[in-house]
């Protein structure tokens, strides 16, 4: 364990080091640009660049230690299960397809593999216990999930044009926004601390549909089936995609459905024209036609963990 420990330290202590000395860099060109009376935004694009390349480069180390470390344990875990999912599967519900290979979500703008977001911890925050102590077992759904993520390395002229609309006074993008309104007004907000996997699945499979707006009407309140993962932290329900209501017609709520079945901890999938349920890690989902009736209106979906 110590071993481990002082790895993580070194790694850590390089990324610093190395963005330091990036944003040193920038510093000094900009200076430099200054003093011969260049070009103030070639040079800030450039030292931009290298400061892009340094946070690039950490980040992708350090994701691929989580993303082997994490994978490793996974296929322990399917092995374990995949007798007793067989089992379950032949009792039950017939499989609504066959077992399909694992699909990575297009890179597009960011550097984190979207379908396997509990490797990245940038798109929710750490919930807080009775003391004030951070629980890791507990996070929050950030309003802005993509905002903290390491993006693809853009070219000289991508950042010089990214300086010139900031210069311009344009809106930097920050990504999907989630908003947090409960149908009810009077009841609690639904902005609520949900199980870390469970909030990282969501969040990730916000980013990764390309949505603009999403609003999460329940968390851990509300009336639900009692044995609903609503009430263990473990699921969510979204009426509203792109400020439009989720109804049978909705385009969108089938997307974003679509795309929340390719995360790694998706179990109940729920909603107006599809309703899939994953009876254990690694199984293939099943149809749950029974729930049809109650989520014509939303998105309801929840976690193994």
């Amino acid at each position: 364990m110590s071993g481990k420990s002082s790895s993580q330290g070194g790694f850590f202590q390089r990324s610093a080091e190395q963005i330091a000395a990036a944003k040193a860099k920038l510093e000094e060109q900009t200076r430099l640009a200054w003093e011969r009376g260049e070009d103030l935004a070639d040079a800030a694009a450039k030292g931009l660049r290298t400061y892009a390349e340094a946070q690039t480069s950490a980040a992708q180390l350090q994701a691929a230690q989580q993303a082997r470390a994490l994978r490793a344990a996974g296929d322990a875990v399917v092995q374990a299960v995949r007798p007793k999912a067989k089992d379950v599967g032949l009792r039950g519900p017939q499989p609504a397809e066959p077992p399909r290979p694992a699909v990575a979500a297009p890179q597009g703008r960011y550097l984190a593999d979207l379908t396997h977001p509990e490797a990245n911890p940038f798109m929710t925050t750490y919930a807080r216990d009775e003391h004030g102590n951070i629980d890791r077992s507990r996070s929050y759904i950030d309003p802005y999930p993509a905002s903290g993520l390491g993006q693809q390395p853009m070219s000289t002229d991508e950042l010089k044009g990214k300086i010139v609309d900031l210069l311009a006074g344009k809106p930097v993008d920050p990504g999907p926004h989630v908003t947090f309104v409960n149908d009810e007004p009077a009841n609690p907000s639904p902005n609520q601390p949900l199980t870390t996997p469970t909030a990282r699945m969501v969040a990730g499979g916000i980013v990764d549909s390309g949505v603009d707006l999403v609003n999460v009407n329940s968390t851990t309140g509300g009336k639900h089936d009692p044995k609903s993962r609503h009430y263990t932290d473990q699921a969510v329900d979204m009426n509203r995609i792109n400020s439009a209501r989720v109804t049978p017609q909705s385009d969108d709520a089938a997307h974003l459905q679509a795309v929340m079945a390719r995360q790694s901890n998706i179990r109940d999938n729920f909603g107006p024209r599809s309703q899939t349920k994953v009876l254990s890690s690694g199984a293939p989902p099943v149809q749950w036609p029974s729930v049809r009736g109650g989520h014509q209106a939303h998105v309801h979906v929840s976690g193994q963990r």
